[in-house]
């Protein structure tokens, strides 16, 4: 299955002059760094675009380049 049009034109590889202005990465070496890049994708989420769902299970780490993330719980 392919994903909408819409969401392939907003996903982006990231280069390791990227991973270089991520706080996070800054202590690793050029080797880890290598080694992490590849895995990596940019992508932008329009305002009020869901990023994931409570109860789903994750494999992501979402960084925030800019701009705010609103995280909401369901209360019963």
């Amino acid at each position: 299955m392919c994903a909408p049009k819409d969401i392939v034109t907003r996903l982006s590889k990231v280069t390791l002059e990227d991973i270089d202005k991520i706080d996070l990465f800054t202590c690793l070496n050029e080797t880890q760094k290598s080694n992490i890049y590849p895995e990596i994708v940019k992508r932008e989420y329009l305002t009020g675009e869901e990023i994931f769902s409570e109860g789903i299970a994750g494999g992501n780490l979402y960084i925030i380049q800019s701009g705010a993330v609103k995280i909401s719980k369901k209360v019963q």
